[in-house]
């Protein structure tokens, strides 16, 4: 029988609020579901840290029926400028998916407004900012003709030699358009190679499910699939933003998990830990209950981990991919030592545009990469060992050593 988690209870205490700012907490009240009371809050600040967080459009309703219209004014130009953009990224993802359906190119919405319609039903009621194609590897080159013919143009120039390795080590391509730079991201796994996670793509497809998204159907994840990338994308950012344990509450309130078959397919992936992790954070902050599986877990640092996460999400904190406190926490996400030895081999030996950039040389010495990739790591350790999260309103660094390629 398929273990179903309760519904969550709206009046409840937060353990950790007390240890927070007044407008973290004022988000946290808007987002679990109890009815918030607008303190001596800073409301720029509410308004930058919803926006940071992605949950612009859940404070704002929550706050809009009892809060003056004046306090309410900054959230409400950030709400309707988050509407505007999202109405036009769902016509785009729209019109991209015409356009590759009819060359023959099966693809995947997925994040984005496909996760807004998969869990609210509404473009409007989640916070996006591109918009994310899952498609065969097989597929890419295809993908990447159609979205060159309506318009896109990719930034990252690279030799056939290097797009083949590519291929294989990355994930992603990234588009340019008209509304924006970085705008689609063309995907062929879920995560780089380096994070040692290997999501069978094929079968994502062969359980991919029908919904709606602005009158047309399309296909996104299925209900566990998606819980599990999920939480795979709030651990590659550390869980840095609120809006991805939102999101998790509200697959807990609409979906009937089987959260034993959840977990048998964590544990083959060698993700229960960072499951674990997501769900705890989640249970902390917003009060999502516990399935029966974390309940009865041993791992003490799954239990650890939301601890001292807690204090930098309440921050908008987000760590800094090219330090290694960010590597060092990546290793510590996963309970398997092969998966952090797999981890720490492809991180070292896995060349990316990074090296090919910075080091030129001819494609029958292509397999010097790797030697390239163990220098420039080494040197960026010793550069920088302990840097570990970054605001986000600093400057961003240029290209990423310890970032995963891709």
């Amino acid at each position: 029988m398929a273990a179903v988690l309760p519904q969550i209870a709206p009046p409840r205490e937060v353990s950790v609020a007390a240890c927070f700012n007044p407008e973290f907490d004022l988000l946290l009240a808007c987002c679990d579901g109890r009815r918030p009371a607008p303190a001596n809050a800073d409301w720029e600040r509410v308004a930058q840290l919803a926006q940071d967080h992605g949950v612009l459009a859940r404070v704002y309703e929550a706050l809009s029926g009892n809060t003056q219209e004046s306090e309410l004014a900054p959230l409400r130009r950030r709400y309707d400028a988050n509407l505007r953009k999202a109405l036009l990224l769902t016509r785009e993802l729209l019109r991209i998916c015409d356009r590759l359906a009819a060359e023959g190119v099966k693809v995947l919405p997925y994040k984005g407004p496909a996760l807004a319609c998969q869990l609210y039903g509404n473009v409007a009621a989640r916070q996006f900012s591109d918009i994310d194609l899952l498609v065969r590897r097989a597929d890419v080159q295809r993908a990447q003709v159609v979205l060159g013919h309506i318009g896109y143009t990719r930034p990252l120039r690279l030799t056939p030699r290097q797009e083949a390795a590519y291929l294989q080590s990355g994930y992603e391509f990234t588009f340019d358009g008209a509304l924006g730079r970085n705008l689609v991201e063309l995907k062929w796994a879920v995560v780089p190679r380096f994070y040692a996670i290997d999501f069978n793509v094929g079968e994502l497809f062969e359980r991919a499910i029908e919904i709606e998204i602005g009158g047309q159907c399309l296909k996104t994840l299925s209900h566990e699939d998606a819980l599990l990338v999920h939480c795979v994308h709030a651990a590659k950012h550390q869980w840095s933003e609120l809006s991805w344990l939102c999101d998790l509450a509200q697959m807990v309130r609409l979906c009937r998990f089987d959260f034993n078959s959840v977990q048998e397919r964590a544990i083959r992936l060698g993700i229960n830990r960072i499951v674990e992790t997501t769900f705890l954070l989640a249970h902390e902050l917003l009060g999502v209950p516990l399935p029966d599986m974390i309940g009865k877990d041993k791992d003490s640092q799954a239990r650890r981990l939301p601890q001292f996460l807690s204090k930098a999400i309440s921050t908008r904190s987000e760590p800094d991919p090219e330090s290694f406190a960010y590597f060092r926490a990546v290793m510590q996400s996963r309970e398997r030592w092969q998966d952090r030895a797999r981890l720490l081999i492809r991180l070292a030996l896995t060349p990316g545009p990074g090296e090919w950039e910075a080091v030129r040389i001819p494609d029958w010495m292509f397999a010097l990469y790797p030697a390239v990739r163990i220098g420039r790591l080494a040197r960026r350790l010793l550069c920088n060992p302990t840097s570990g999260a970054k605001k986000l309103d600093s400057p961003e660094p240029p290209a990423a050593v310890l970032h995963p390629p891709g």
